[in-house]
């Protein structure tokens, strides 16, 4: 709850240094339509494991190595981004908390809190791209950005899936409302 409430406060910083809106659940490491593509769709994956959309990919070996390769430095430079992004949020909470602190500090902090972000969201697009331009032929792409799409939706079913489990779940007995929590009508 707090680390939701953070983030959208963060966003709305974001939003008043000139970014756009910003979901702050969109930046979980395993949400990477890309990696996912690779995972799901290269030469050694089972088919009854993939989406219906990412049968007709058919990535080679090679488009799979070349995918991976472009996976990989994509992730090791999001998690340079990611770290520098924590130390700004650091900053800002620091200066916006601080009795000391002026507003054109908080505003260069949240400043480089949006660059952050912008910088995670331009490394998504790239490494998206880079895929889909470089590395994929002509007739794939259609079939792959589909693939790439109902991954996303699949991770996300899932991880709402593990959120509900983590909530607590009311017993029968509790269920039923007491009365005296209700105060009398007028």
């Amino acid at each position: 709850m707090k680390w939701t409430l953070l983030l959208t406060v963060l966003a709305a910083g974001a939003m008043a240094h000139g970014t756009e809106k910003i979901d702050p659940l969109a930046f979980s490491p395993a949400d990477d339509s890309s990696a996912q593509l690779l995972i799901n769709v290269g030469p050694s994956v089972k088919g009854h494991e993939m989406p219906e959309a990412c049968k007709n990919v058919n990535l080679t070996s090679d488009q799979e190595d070349m995918v991976r390769d472009v996976v990989i430095t994509s992730v090791k430079e999001r998690i340079k981004i990611k770290a520098e992004l924590r130390i700004a949020k650091l900053e800002y909470l620091y200066n916006i908390s601080s009795e000391k602190s002026f507003s054109v500090e908080a505003e260069t902090t949240g400043a480089q809190v949006s660059a952050g972000i912008e910088k995670l969201i331009a490394n998504k697009i790239a490494t998206t791209n880079t895929i889909i331009y470089s590395v994929l032929k002509p007739e794939q792409r259609r079939a792959a950005t589909k693939c790439m799409l109902a991954l996303r939706l699949k991770h996300k079913a899932h991880r709402l899936a593990r959120m509900c489990k983590v909530l607590p779940t009311p017993d029968e007995n509790e269920a039923e409302l007491d009365d005296s929590a209700f105060p009398d009508a007028p």
